[in-house]
């Protein structure tokens, strides 16, 4: 096991402090903690290759909802029950969106709806190649059944904290 310190400096305080306390072992410790931090890490890459498109990762998932609901889009009920964010926030990117011409918006009583633009189509289908490169490039740095593992005992460890 590395003794490498971690990023965060509240994860070597606790790395340190573990090898203090007796029935904790240092290494099992690095090792959850190693788990924990890697996991930002990750998401601030998917990021990276999504701002690369111009995207952020609210915008990819209503540009992805709504090419899976083409021709006839979305309501902003159905967005807002899809898209884990305030309803202020996705209005946001909502707006953001149409103003860049990647979607717009068909105002008809009850039928309202944000469609995906032809723009909006291409910008989806770049950035979602892009993060199936980025995806595939990270699945082939660990092989596939210590992948599954890793999932496994990630699951654990959340299902322990909930």
């Amino acid at each position: 096991m590395s003794n490498r310190p971690l990023a965060h400096p509240a994860c070597q305080a606790l790395i340190q402090a573990a090898d203090l306390r007796q029935g904790l072992d240092e290494g099992d410790c690095r090792a959850v903690l190693t788990l924990v931090s890697s996991g930002p890490v990750i998401e601030n890459s998917l990021r990276r290759e999504l701002a690369a498109c111009d995207l952020s990762e609210s915008g990819f998932q209503i540009l992805a909802l709504l090419a899976t609901h083409a021709p006839e889009g979305l309501p902003l009920e159905g967005l807002e029950r899809q898209v884990p964010t305030s309803r202020a926030s996705l209005l946001a990117t909502l707006v953001r969106l149409e103003l860049s011409g990647l979607l717009t918006s068909h105002k008809g009583g009850a039928h309202s709806a944000y469609v995906l633009t032809a723009q909006g189509s291409l910008v989806f289908n770049h950035a979602l190649q892009r993060a199936l490169t980025w995806l595939q490039r990270l699945t082939q740095v660990v092989p596939s059944s210590d992948l599954q593992r890793a999932a496994d005992h990630c699951r654990r460890l959340s299902h322990s904290l909930s």
